[in-house]
Order: structure tokens, then C-alpha cells, then sequence
């Protein structure tokens, strides 16, 4: 099959990006061939297919009012992304689209020409993009689900783009148009969730149960070796922002006065989060910024365990996989995908999210008794290996690229 594969990023930016990329090397491996389409940019990937990528745009440096409402109107609608795709697939003719994060540099204006050419669309949902106007399901500190039903006006009552009026007005706007108006959303065929929990919260906002397929994402397991000695660090790896319970942690550090914690990331909270760490456990949080490739595997393959404290619907989130590959296990918080993945007393250990004593519990267990951080890592090493099999998914790719979904496809 000849396989348009798209995502508005084409560089290594987060687990979206990772999956986007080692899905094209599978596909590749499998005798299909992988067409990418994307937006330029100085950071990207080397492609034959870049002269058809959309111009690069930074919301956040659009500072004249004539630079904000051409962004705007690329969020709502991008007369260049539908322009581009248009000569992509008439010069290239794809069996199949496959989607994953296309909303704002993109935007669902792709879709039309997409349907046009009578191929078969389908949408790895990699965040809530689909039935919230901004991601996350989560605002002012607490998960939120106001917009179901299609009330996207709540996203401005509520600001709940980082509290601006106008971005939130904006996202509402583009919501009631591309589900409402326009009905974009109903010319991709079929949805792939990662996680069960996703696939039940789209349905619960809507979406045809039918369109949405269950199929955990692929990791390549060849790049990662299970460490036989575990270290004494607890490691969280993520974005440092307030929904994924940061605070929360660091509190629990305070209880756990044996542990050091070694935060990997960047994000808004970065400073609050700083201080927080100098009073809750001062010489024992080390932050290094960003991460990635072996130095990444470096820190998380050498530590006790990873910690994923998240206090918002987690989808499938990579950072767990990846532990799982180097033989690590995960603290993790019971709200979203997680406990799908951190089986309690197997793979990991589970609490609730925000409970400061119940995580610090966790991680006092796995720090004064490293043979069951070793074990639990062990189980979590063959755990992943059954859950990402090569052959498993690939099979669960074709079938959602050639029929309807009917039924969940993965191991329960």
C-alpha cells in the first residue's frame, strides 16, 4: 500500500512525533510505501516530500495584529495546507491517509481534498484534540469535560487556553466549525485510540463507537536494553506543566527523605517548580532540561524507578513505555490510560492522583527494597515486549487501513 503519513511536526518533539516516525519505519519494513506530509521547518528531518510541507508558523511570536489574524485564520482554516496536500496526492495518489496531529498548523482543512480522492482517512488520537477545544480535558487545575455536547463555548467562559479570552474564543470557533458547520471530522473513516480509556471518553463525547479502534502504540524494542542493576533516582521525564503533578511530587519527595528525584524536561513551571524543590527536598531534585536519545535511556535505564504523577486524563503516555523497555518500573497515578499499562504489583505501583502520602508510600517501597524494583521492572520488560509486538500491531494497522473497525484489537 502506498501510505500518506501526516503530522503537523516533522521532528522529534514528543511521543506523537515518535510514534509518527517509527510507524513510517514499520510500514517501510513491511514492503509499504510512507509519504509524509508536514510543516517546514529548521528543525525537521530530511524528506524528497519537503517542497509540498506548509510554510512553518509560531503562534507565539505572531505580535502585530495583522500576523494574529492570519494566524487566526490558519487555525480556522489553512487555504495553503488543502492547497499543498491537493498536488501531494494527485502527484503520489495514496492508498490511505493516516492522520495524527493535524489541528492549528494544519488544520482540518486537509481533510476535504483527502475524501475527494476517495482514499481511506484514518486518525491516531494522540490527545483529546477531537471532542476539546484545547487538548487536555483540563482547566484551572482539575480535569473537565464542560464542553461535551458540543457546548465548546465553554472554552471561553472558562479561558481555557493559558487564560486568554481571544485564544479561547479562537479554539471555540474552530471547534463549532469543523464539528458543526463544515463537519470535517466526518470524512475520517476510521479512529485508532492508544489507550481503552480513550476510545470509551470519545465515545462518551460522541464519536460512533464503530469508527473507534483500540490498538496500543508500536515501540521499538531493539533500541532498548534492559539494564540489569537499578540505581538509586526516582526520574520523572515530561513536560513541566501543571497538569501532570509536579507539585504533587515534589511534596511527596519531602516524605522521602532517603530518595533524590531527577526531573527530565522543560515547561511553564519550571521556576515554581525550582522553588517547590528547595523547600520540599533541598540537594535532592537535579532538573536537566531537555532529553533525548541515549542520554535519555542513560538517566532512565540507570534509575530506581520512573514516576508518571499525572493529574489529568493521561492518553498512552510513551514515557511508560519506554521505562518498561529499559526494565523500570513505574509509580504511577490511577486517572486515564495509566492504570491500563502500571499494573499494580506488577509493572509498577499505582495511587491516587494528588494524594502526596500514597505516592510517597510508593516510592518509599521501591527505594528501601531495590529486589522488588528489580523484579517489578523485569515484569514490566515482558510485559511491554507482548504489548508492542511487531507483527500484533501491524496486522491491527492493516486491518483499520483496509475495513471498518468492529472490533478492540490488542492484548487485554
Amino acid at each position: 500500500m502506498r501510505v500518506l503519513n501526516v503530522n503537523k511536526y516533522y521532528y522529534l518533539r514528543g511521543g506523537a512525533e515518535r510514534y509518527f516516525f517509527q510507524l513510517a519505519h514499520l510500514l517501510e519494513s513491511r514492503g509499504h510505501e510512507v509519504i509524509p506530509f508536514a510543516m517546514k521547518g529548521e528543525r525537521n528531518e530530511p524528506s524528497d516530500y519537503e517542497p509540498y510541507f506548509v510554510s512553518e508558523i509560531d503562534f507565539r511570536s505572531q505580535d502585530s495584529w495583522t500576523g494574529r489574524l492570519r494566524a487566526s485564520g490558519r487555525v480556522l482554516y489553512s487555504l495553503e495546507a488543502r492547497r499543498r496536500i491537493e498536488d501531494l496526492v494527485r502527484d503520489t495518489r495514496p492508498d490511505v491517509a493516516h492522520l495524527h496531529n493535524i489541528a492549528h498548523q494544519l488544520s482540518p482543512s486537509i481533510l476535504g481534498p483527502l475524501r475527494m480522492a476517495g482514499m481511506r482517512v484514518v486518525q491516531t488520537l494522540h490527545d483529546y484534540k477531537l471532542v476539546c477545544p484545547t487538548y487536555r480535558l483540563y482547566v484551572d487545575g482539575q480535569v473537565c469535560e464542560r464542553c461535551r455536547g458540543g457546548r465548546y463555548f465553554e472554552a471561553i467562559r472558562h479561558r481555557c487556553n493559558q487564560g486568554s479570552w481571544r485564544a479561547s474564543f479562537l479554539n471555540a470557533v474552530e471547534m463549532t466549525l469543523h464539528h458543526w458547520i463544515l463537519t470535517s471530522y466526518r470524512r475520517i473513516d476510521a479512529f485508532v485510540a492508544p489507550s481503552r480509556f480513550m476510545k470509551q471518553k470519545v465515545v462518551e463525547f460522541g464519536i460512533p463507537e464503530r469508527k473507534v479502534m483500540y490498538l496500543p502504540l508500536y515501540l521499538d524494542l531493539s533500541e532498548f536494553a534492559d539494564s540489569a542493576e537499578n540505581g538509586d533516582a526516582v526520574v520523572y521525564v515530561g513536560r513541566l506543566s501543571d497538569e501532570k503533578g509536579l507539585l504533587t511530587l515534589l511534596r511527596a519527595m519531602a516524605e522521602v527523605p532517603g530518595a533524590s528525584l531527577v526531573i527530565v524536561g522543560e515547561g511553564p513551571m519550571e521556576e515554581t517548580l525550582r522553588q517547590e524543590a528547595e523547600r520540599s527536598a533541598p540537594g535532592r531534585v537535579n532538573f536537566t532540561g531537555y532529553l533525548d536519545g541515549p542520554e535519555l535511556k542513560s538517566v532512565v535505564g540507570s534509575a530506581r524507578c520512573v514516576v508518571v504523577p499525572s493529574e489529568w486524563y493521561e492518553n498512552s503516555p510513551l514515557t511508560i513505555f519506554e521505562s518498561f523497555a529499559l526494565g523500570r518500573p513505574v509509580v504511577g497515578s490511577r486517572i486515564g490510560g495509566i492504570p491500563e499499562f502500571v499494573i499494580h504489583e506488577q509493572t509498577g505501583l499505582l495511587f491516587d492522583p494528588g494524594d502526596v502520602e500514597g505516592l510517597a508510600e510508593n516510592l518509599r517501597r521501591l527505594v528501601d527494597d531495590p529486589g522488588l524494583a528489580r523484579e517489578l521492572g523485569r515484569e514490566a520488560r515482558t510485559y511491554i515486549e507482548a504489548l508492542t509486538d511487531r507483527e500484533r500491531h501491524l496486522a491491527g494497522l492493516e486491518r483499520v487501513y483496509r475495513d471498518a473497525p468492529e472490533a478492540d484489537s490488542g492484548p487485554v
